[in-house]
């Protein structure tokens, strides 16, 4: 009987394989999308309390997650008075918190999967405590908070008076705390006393005058400055100050000659200015006498009158020579009248007497005088144009 072998054994062989892997496949994924776990990098050490053996850690192993526990955070600021507590849980799990301060239950509390909780406790300032957080059995956090928002800023100045015979140490504090300081003397103890912010001590020092003692300023336990004072209290004498060097003077460069001022000549005197004559005083000439014509005789025409005297005034020559040409012009006018005379009969009287019409002569007198009067009135009009003249011709050469 021949050996015979069935085909199917080796396809179902297959098919199981193939179930095995897809079931492989569906566990890793299912195990990779769990959120309750998370995935540590090969040969990571996990603290222990999270295995089979609180005590001991856990190794992490590729492909191996392990869930995380929850965490705490204690935090303390100076802007707020009071201790801030956060706990975070990272795990799948609800964990319950515990919060004890100086030992004492504070606050308790639940945080759930991927959660956080928090809690505060009040604080002062330069107060300490001790803050435990703990989940369950586990201890998540155990804190000594100390609050020292404010700090003293302490500082020391040395006073002396000697009217007084007394010698100060001025303790300050310009901090933001209450300072404590004091002053020791070596080797003895010293007491702290306290300072306000703000505020100054002033701690007087055993000594003497011109004494000295030795000391230091502590703040709290710390030295701040060590002091050797001498109550120096004798009256200093003065530095007398270098004098300064004198400079040397400088040359005096030599003064250039001045040259010789040339001699000015002398101004020319002005001429003298001749003094103008006085003009004559020209006195008016008495009439001459009429000559009265004979009455037998004839009359000329023709008779001169008397000349006239000269004047030295050009002016007063000038009017004389007029008097004498309207005199003459008269005598001429009326010698033609009378020569021109007719009578009715148209009879020439040329040869008559002239007389004859006037036998007393009166008109001839009259006119005479008349013709004389003039010629003195014109003279002694002449002589006082020409004195004024002069007294012009003076006042001008005067204001030259």
């Amino acid at each position: 009987m021949s050996a015979h072998t069935n085909p199917n054994i080796g396809s179902s062989r297959t098919i199981q394989f193939l179930l095995a892997g897809l079931l492989a496949i569906a566990a890793v994924i299912t195990l990779t999308m769990s959120p309750a776990a998370a995935i540590e990098g090969p040969g990571d050490i996990l603290p222990g309390g999270n295995g089979p053996d609180p005590e001991e850690p856990l190794t992490v192993f590729p492909g191996v997650l392990i869930p995380v526990a929850p965490t705490a955070e204690i935090e303390t600021s100076c802007t707020a008075d009071t201790i801030a507590i956060t706990v975070g849980n990272g795990t799948a799990d609800y964990h319950p918190i515990t919060v004890l301060v100086d030992g004492v239950t504070h606050d308790v509390g639940t945080v759930g999967p991927n959660q956080q909780w928090t809690s505060s406790v009040a604080i002062a300032e330069n107060q300490t405590l001790q803050v435990e957080v703990r989940s369950g059995a586990a201890t998540l956090a155990d804190d000594e908070v100390h609050r020292d928002c404010l700090t003293p800023t302490p500082g020391y100045q040395i006073l002396t008076d000697c009217g007084l015979g007394k010698a100060h140490a001025r303790l300050t504090n310009t901090g933001t705390d209450t300072a404590h300081m004091a002053v020791q003397y070596h080797p003895q103890p010293y007491a702290l006393q306290s300072i306000d912010p703000g505020d100054s001590l002033d701690w007087e020092l055993v000594v003497q005058p011109n004494g000295t003692v030795d000391f230091t300023v502590r703040s709290g336990h710390e030295a701040i400055g060590v002091e050797s004072l001498h109550f120096d209290c004798a009256p200093e004498v003065p530095e007398v100050p270098e004098v300064p060097e004198v400079p040397e003077v400088p040359e005096v460069p030599e003064v250039p000659e001045v040259p010789e001022v040339p001699e000015v000549p002398e101004t020319p005197e002005a001429p003298e200015v001749p003094e103008t004559p006085e003009a004559p005083e020209v006195e008016p000439e008495e009439p001459a006498p009429v000559v009265e014509p004979e009455v037998e005789g004839e009359v000329e025409a023709d008779d001169e009158p008397a000349e006239v005297e000269e004047s030295d005034n050009p002016d007063a020559a000038e009017v004389a020579d007029a008097d004498v040409a309207e005199t003459a012009d008269a005598d001429a006018g009326a010698s033609a009248d009378a020569d021109s005379d007719t009578d009715v009969d148209g009879l020439a009287f040329a040869d008559a007497d002239p007389f004859q019409r006037d036998p007393s002569g009166s008109v001839g007198r009259l006119i005479a005088t008349v013709l004389w009067g003039s010629v003195a009135v014109f003279a002694v009009a002449a002589g006082l144009l020409a004195w004024r003249r002069r007294d012009d011709r003076t006042a001008a050469l005067a204001q030259t």
